[in-house]
């Protein structure tokens, strides 16, 4: 019989939800090949993009597109240790973090 294939432990998907103006949850820790969703539950446009505003230099591949009202925007973290801060672009005082372990 064939060797029984490792366990190998399945990522997962985080899901940040944008509502009332803020992320939630705002701060969350992700394991390496995470998944983070972040959903529009707002009434209005949003668009994820990492600190610092208005340039989003600091972990680029979190910036998304502009997300209407319903839609998601995901990103799969890849970066061990990494700590990202972000902020809704379009009102840039409602802000989240990731720790990647």
């Amino acid at each position: 019989a064939p060797a029984p294939a490792p366990v190998v432990a399945a990522s997962k998907t985080v899901t940040v939800t944008y509502q009332n103006g803020a992320f939630s949850p705002a701060v969350i820790t992700a394991k390496k090949g995470d998944t983070v969703k972040f959903t529009n539950g707002h009434t209005f446009s949003i668009l994820v993009a990492s600190n610092p505003h208005p340039i989003h230099t600091s972990y680029s591949a979190l910036n998304s597109d502009t997300l209407d009202p319903g839609e998601s925007y995901s990103i799969v973290m890849n970066e061990s240790g990494a700590v990202v801060h972000y902020h809704n672009h379009f009102n840039p005082s409602a802000e989240g973090q990731i720790t990647v372990e």
